[in-house]
């Protein structure tokens, strides 16, 4: 008889919500994905900063928690535009222990 083929597609969790994203935002995205995975955080956020994609920064708000670092939180919740965000960021800087920050 003949034989059917059947593709199913996954999302990587790094891209969810970026499906009909731009050329240049997926290029961005993996650039991140890559610098990420070789912990090069600094490198990784060099190459989305320019990205202004809502969906990408409240994707990655998450991964920078859970890395512990505060100034990319920042700085996701400003590419967001989070006024409430940033103002608890505010709100926590000057709190002199790290687990309330976090």
């Amino acid at each position: 008889g003949k034989q059917k083929n059947i593709i199913a597609t996954q999302t990587m969790n790094d891209f969810v919500g970026l499906e009909g994203a731009s050329a240049t935002v997926l290029a961005a995205m993996i650039d991140f994905s890559f610098y990420l995975k070789s912990k090069d955080i600094d490198k990784a956020f060099e190459a989305i900063k320019t990205i202004n994609s809502i969906d990408v920064w409240t994707n990655l708000t998450p991964i920078c928690i859970n890395m512990r670092r505060l100034d990319l939180v920042e700085l996701c919740l400003k590419k967001m535009k989070h006024v409430r965000g940033l103002a608890a960021m505010n709100d926590v800087e000057n709190e002199p222990e790290v687990e309330v920050k976090l």
